[in-house]
């Protein structure tokens, strides 16, 4: 790839989106669709460095759809296309609801539409019941009753016995370590941005709970406690020990603590641990 090419074209454009420290464009180049960051930091090279190293350690591994590049300046990583959605604050017992109702019928490869509907219906009618209660907000019984008029639409078009295959797709503005949740459907990881959880679903769009939660500094048993306020969707605390546990291990792969041995066999240790739940 003639990176050189690349980041004079991208000095020259216009950004994409804008962060706080950052500038995103997204560029085709050499027949590739691609996304790079720009930072707009001082002194950024020790932050890009620690980024490209994890993406790369990632690469090698089969868990980052390469290429990872960059200089002292930009950092090119493939885009993945998606569309962005958010929740504020008030409605985080929502995604925690959806998060559960995803993960609980992702165990194959496809469901049966009329399965994945179901648990669609039941999150909107939580949701729904929330918003004029606990909740409250217009905005959100809204959009949920839009999401269910969807919902309908597609199953009288479809029929009962067609399968969807439930494969998130998301774009990535940031793809520093922190930014990684482990994804059973996808046999790995997702990258995801906790200001702009950016997936084809609701019921994936999860990065704003953990956000909102504190992922890097809950243990275990924080996790659970947060879903045990609603009896109906307890869960065992095994099933986030994964989450917590990748987020740690990331870490040390950008600062360049672990052995592409020990990483190796940490990642083998997270697949047993989603295969155990």
């Amino acid at each position: 790839m003639n990176l050189d090419h690349l980041y004079k074209r991208i000095e020259k454009m216009r950004p994409w989106r804008r962060g706080a420290n950052c500038e995103i464009f997204r560029v085709r180049h050499e027949g590739r669709l691609l996304c790079c960051k720009r930072t707009l930091r001082e002194d950024p090279a020790h932050r890009l460095r620690k980024e490209l190293r994890a993406l790369k350690l990632l690469e090698r591994h089969g868990l980052f759809p390469g290429p990872a590049e960059g200089n002292e300046r930009i950092l090119v990583y493939s885009h993945i296309a998606g569309r962005i959605l958010k929740f504020p604050v008030r409605h985080i017992p929502l995604v925690a609801r959806y998060m559960r109702a995803y993960h609980s019928i992702t165990k194959s490869r496809t469901v049966s539409l009329r399965t994945y509907l179901e648990s669609q219906y039941a999150m909107i009618e939580c949701g729904l019941r929330r918003a004029g209660g606990v909740i409250g907000g217009g905005l959100l019984a809204s959009s949920l009753w839009n999401l269910y008029a969807q919902a309908r639409e597609t199953e009288q078009v479809l029929g009962d016995t067609q399968a969807i295959r439930l494969t998130p797709c998301l774009i990535h503005f940031d793809p520093h370590p922190r930014n990684i949740i482990l994804c059973r459907e996808r046999g790995g990881i997702l990258f995801v941005d906790w200001a702009f959880a950016s997936f084809g679903d609701p019921a994936l769009d999860v990065a704003q709970f953990f956000e909102k939660a504190k992922v890097s500094a809950l243990q275990t048993r924080s996790f659970h406690r947060v879903y045990d306020s609603d009896r109906a969707f307890r869960t065992k605390a095994a099933f986030y020990a994964p989450f917590v546990k990748l987020n740690g291990l990331c870490w040390k792969a950008a600062a360049d603590r672990i052995t592409e041995a020990a990483l190796s066999r940490s990642i083998r240790q997270l697949y047993r641990m989603m295969d155990a739940v």
